[in-house]
């Protein structure tokens, strides 16, 4: 966690009247974490590079996050961190299409050649996780949070 969260929450805080609600839904805690991990097991053991430092992701847990509105002023009201598990549509490709959307910064300078090669070795060490009925479904992780800005009394 850094220092945008907290201005993120401070904007929020800014923005809302007194008896506002905020009501939010992102990643989190382990969101795409089967990926992430298997990415980062395979780059430090065939390559010698610790890449977790490159990850830009934050996802938080229902605590984490509820501690930081608190901090701010905000009461907690609602949380729920739950799975869905998103079919990709591009059958067996589905997860290198997905790494290649979202997760190529992992993979910044390798070359094309050792790229693809990573990638042939995350695929079967997600596979018993992450394939089934002929599509890869990604490990989303989502935390929803309501929260109120109290009014001044």
């Amino acid at each position: 966690m850094d220092d945008e969260t907290r201005r993120v929450i401070r904007c929020v805080w800014d923005a809302l009247k007194p008896g506002g609600r905020f009501v939010a839904e992102f990643g989190g805690k382990d969101n795409v974490g089967t990926v992430v991990r298997a990415i980062i097991r395979v780059l430090g053991r065939e390559y010698g590079r610790d890449v977790s430092p490159l990850n830009p992701w934050y996802f938080p847990s229902i605590a984490e996050y509820s501690t930081l509105l608190e901090r701010q002023g905000f009461r907690v009201v609602y949380a729920a961190h739950f799975d869905r598990p998103t079919r990709m549509k591009d059958g067996e490709n589905g997860l290198r299409v997905w790494m290649a959307g979202f997760a190529d910064f992992f993979f910044e300078g390798l070359t094309d050649r050792e790229k693809e090669d990573a990638i042939r070795r995350i695929e079967p060490e997600t596979r018993p996780a992450l394939f089934r009925d002929g599509a890869w479904h990604i490990d989303y992780k989502r935390l929803r949070i309501m929260a109120v800005k109290p009014k001044i009394e």
